[in-house]
């Protein structure tokens, strides 16, 4: 399975990933999404569960929030439901800030599922003004142990609800023009990436989702997208989303 990448269901039957990973319904229906890969210390690895992606049922994406929200199959390749899966309600509102811990379950290089916890900082939020999407920042900076195959995590709160979807490095410019505007009077007193090229790891604030989701549904209709925005639970944030994570990859179909 090649062109590995992290993505999670948000929904009965509705996927989260980026858009840099899934660019159209075309590609979408060249991907699977592979659940159950994760490993404990002395417990054999699970057997991976198979789903088909099914964008003739739902696909909505935009290329500036670099996000794909897609419909999956019911049941899997093995004949498994998907609703055993679980799934993380996406909530608007949520706000983070400066020096916050945030925590990023994903599946870096293709490997089965790992758990960046939370030592991982929140350096900065985008401002609304600049963001595209009226009164919400659509950007999260944070410093976190990822790489290929991270895009499309979940980046979680210490309360375990999704504040951004993955997305990738923000680079240094030549000039470091933007380092001040990023990190203001707080340089030196959060964690820098070990990679002098990268600036901060970077995420598309949910929020900013839900509000891009919203206004293509009043163009286009879509039932299923639609129960997305509807208030979730007060409480139970997950509905057995420690199983909601899955790895994305081509196949030949």
């Amino acid at each position: 399975m090649g062109n590995g990448a992290t993505a999670f269901l948000v929904g009965p039957e509705l996927l989260l990933a980026n858009h840099h990973i899934l660019q159209t319904k075309e590609t979408a229906q060249r991907y699977q999404v592979d659940f159950e890969q994760s490993e404990s210390p002395g417990v054999s690895r699970r057997a991976t569960i198979s789903f088909a992606l099914e964008p003739e049922r739902c696909f909505i994406a935009d290329a500036n929030l670099d996000y794909a929200l897609v419909a999956v199959a019911p049941r899997s390749i093995e004949g498994a439901d998907l609703l055993r899966q679980g799934w993380l309600w996406l909530r608007g509102g949520l706000t983070s800030h400066p020096g916050d811990a945030v925590s990023i379950i994903h599946h870096p290089l293709g490997a089965s599922k790992r758990i960046a916890l939370r030592e991982n900082k929140v350096v900065s939020l985008s401002n609304p003004a600049a963001s595209g999407v009226e009164n919400i920042a659509s950007r999260l900076w944070y410093i976190c142990d990822v790489t290929r195959g991270s895009s499309g995590a979940p980046v979680l709160d210490d309360a375990w609800r999704v504040v951004a979807l993955h997305s990738g490095d923000l680079l240094r410019d030549p000039d470091e023009s933007h380092v001040e505007l990023l990190l203001g009077d707080k340089d030196g007193e959060l964690p820098l990436p070990e990679d002098p090229a990268v600036l901060a790891n970077e995420g598309v604030v949910v929020g900013a989702i839900l509000e891009d989701i919203g206004r293509q549904l009043e163009r286009t209709p879509n039932a299923l997208a639609a129960a997305l925005l509807k208030d979730g639970p007060a409480h139970d944030e997950s509905f057995g989303g420690h199983q909601a994570y899955s790895k994305l990859g081509s196949h030949s179909r």
